[in-house]
């Protein structure tokens, strides 16, 4: 699920608790939900556990997610269609 999508039904507390549960600011979650401003991979580690796994790693870094966090991909639920991609890009 991507962070827009899960923010969508939150309350506004609720995004506020959730961005200072990853270390951030609303405004700076926002932002990174739209894509306005890249998500660094100490940031989408950290909204990983503060959604508990709902909004992955692989979520935020879908280009190059593979090759910050190599074990994910032994991962069952690793999204496939996103390492091929990934090796697209660098062939």
């Amino acid at each position: 699920m991507n962070l827009k999508t899960y923010l969508a039904p939150l309350p506004q507390t609720e995004r506020v608790a959730l961005a200072v549960a990853a270390g951030t600011t609303f405004g700076h979650l926002r932002n990174v939900g739209y894509r306005l401003r890249p998500c660094s991979p100490e940031l989408a580690a950290a909204i990983e556990r503060a959604t508990r796994g709902a909004v992955m790693r692989w979520d935020m870094r879908p280009h190059d997610w593979r090759l910050i966090w190599p074990e994910l991909q032994a991962r069952a639920d690793a999204p496939v269609e996103r390492i091929k991609d990934a090796e697209r890009e660098v062939a």
